[in-house]
């Protein structure tokens, strides 16, 4: 499931739009320049250290995909397995995600040494998924500009431009696979935020004005409504 996650993060599929927008000359070489725009997808929440569990493939595209991605001689499939077996003991002994086996104690020794020892193997695995990101490639050839939801940054690509900066989304195996094709500097503008209708939000000029269905006539927001028909096509010029 998290492999499957992964790779639909790098595939270029979902609701996204990647469009070869232009070169501009710089010195002896072209800037080549790509825009990723696109909505929940595009803003990307797959945590860096999942893509470890393409350790678990034989499949050649997967091993082609960790070697263009990680640089630690370090990290491997028996190295996965023992984390992937780390964290199935967490879930055992805290209930998973709803912590239910800790909350349902009473407060004392046994509580207690629950915790502390629950406290001690989360700092391990964090430590794991830390050697993970710090793992992942960040490009010299490969620049980003992202306007992505709550997370706006420029920099190399590398890790930390998806939702949040431990997340990536498409474009970080877009930009590296990108890279291996075509020469010279690439830069990549990404523009993405989440739950958004192409219809209304996104709704370009040439669509036309904006007709306001019934219960929104019926409401008190309709000057509103009109107002922001289209205002993310807009934040993008």
């Amino acid at each position: 499931m998290m492999m499957n996650a992964f790779k639909l993060r790098l595939g270029w599929v979902a609701v996204i739009t990647i469009l070869f927008c232009a070169t501009v000359a710089s010195g002896a070489e072209k800037l080549r320049i790509f825009i990723l725009a696109g909505q929940s997808n595009m803003v990307g929440h797959a945590r860096a250290h999942t893509i470890a569990t393409l350790y678990a493939s034989d499949s050649p595209r997967d091993k082609e995909l960790l070697s263009m991605v990680i640089k630690n001689d370090n990290l491997s499939r028996k190295v996965l397995e023992i984390q992937l077996k780390q964290a199935r003991k967490l879930d055992e002994l805290t209930g998973g995600i709803s912590n239910s086996k800790v909350k349902d104690l009473e407060e004392g020794p046994e509580k207690t040494n629950l915790e502390k020892k629950i406290a001690a193997m989360k700092d391990e695995h964090q430590g794991y998924k830390d050697l993970i990101s710090s793992s992942c490639k960040i490009s010299d050839r490969v620049y980003i500009n992202s306007i992505a939801d709550r997370n706006k940054k420029a920099g190399k690509l590398g890790v930390g431009y998806g939702a949040d900066p431990s997340k990536i989304g498409p474009e970080y195996g877009f930009g590296l696979s990108i890279a291996e094709k075509i020469d010279g500097p690439i830069l990549l503008i990404k523009t993405s935020w989440g739950g958004k209708s192409l219809h209304y939000d996104f709704r370009p000029p040439s669509s036309g004005e904006y007709k306001l269905n019934e219960k929104e006539l019926a409401g008190d927001k309709v000057e509103e409504i009109k107002e922001n028909a289209g205002l993310n096509y807009r934040l993008m010029h």
